[in-house]
């Protein structure tokens, strides 16, 4: 897995003044997982979006270099190598949107507490419960 986040200047902007809120769509980290063929992107709004690599294709001379990712423009740009696409239609292509975990109980609801499918940018994003409680939805 390969990380990266928004430089510091950017990042301290974003969750200060344009971030935070529920509709907010700027990516502040960004992880890609080749093996799986994913990117997870972790929003100032808590959420974490997963893409499918397969979503950004070569375009005129950029062909996307998944070992190099990069995030830019206060969260608006993501960058592969000499690659780019907007969040915007990262966001368009997302599989799936992920909810921050709301309340954490520690795992004593059941026995899979420790499992997760990602990491938001409050920290790893726990698999929705069989029972429901509100640590895992």
């Amino acid at each position: 897995m390969i990380a990266c986040e928004l430089p510091a200047d950017q990042l301290e902007t974003v969750l200060t003044e344009r971030g935070g809120s529920p509709d907010s769509e700027l990516a502040v980290g960004m992880a890609v997982d080749p093996r799986s063929g994913t990117a997870f992107l972790a929003m100032a709004s808590g959420h974490t979006a997963v893409v499918a690599l397969s979503a950004f294709r070569p375009s005129g001379t950029a062909t996307p270099d998944f070992a190099s990712p990069e995030l830019d423009d206060w969260g608006h740009t993501i960058r592969f190598g000499e690659y780019e696409a907007s969040t915007d239609f990262a966001l368009g292509q997302a599989a799936t949107v992920l909810e921050p975990a709301s309340e954490w109980c520690g795992g004593a609801c059941c026995d899979r507490a420790g499992e997760h499918n990602g990491f938001g940018s409050d920290g790893p994003l726990l698999f929705v419960c069989p029972r429901h409680c509100p640590c895992h939805d």
